[in-house]
């Protein structure tokens, strides 16, 4: 009599395991193990989410007095560590700003520091902001300059 062989082409083996043992193995592993499969699958991917996630903030700084723009004002977005300088039109832009709302600082030299509140950004529509800082007087202590003799050294022969 001839034996009977268990062989199929469609059955793989891994490890001398065929792929039906092979399946009930898989069902045994731990389901935080295919959780962990899964988002290393779907991390590549995860950059095309994240670029929506972000805004732009634009706006200008101008002399509340005489209504001109300041140029070199510092504008920064407070709690974070974006910011960005003003041209000397007095514009600027903030990129790559997480969505959310947010308080900007403008400040510059000679001039009382703006703070502004409730600044929504949102994915895109960029937030428009202005400006308005008051000039203030810089109190500068004393300045003492004094004066002596002042004594001419002889010259000395160099060798």
């Amino acid at each position: 009599m001839r034996p009977k062989w268990n062989f199929s082409p469609w059955r793989t083996c891994y490890k001398g395991k065929f792929s039906d043992d092979l399946a009930i193995e898989l069902k045994k592993m731990p389901k935080t193990v295919f959780l962990g499969i899964r988002i290393l699958l779907l991390l590549p991917f995860t950059p095309i989410f994240v670029q929506g996630q972000t805004g732009t903030i634009q706006g200008s700084v101008r002399n509340h007095g005489t209504m001109e723009p300041l140029g070199i004002v510092n504008v920064q977005v407070l709690s974070t560590t974006l910011g960005a300088v003003t041209d000397l039109e007095g514009k600027f832009t903030i990129v790559n700003v997480p969505v959310g709302t947010y308080e900007l600082r403008a400040s510059l030299i000679g001039f009382q520091p703006v703070i502004l509140s409730d600044i929504v950004v949102a994915a895109g529509k960029p937030a428009q902001v202005v400006f308005d800082l008051y000039p203030v007087a810089i109190n500068l202590e004393g300045v003492e300059v004094s004066a002596s003799y002042f004594q001419k050294s002889p010259d000395v022969a160099v060798s």
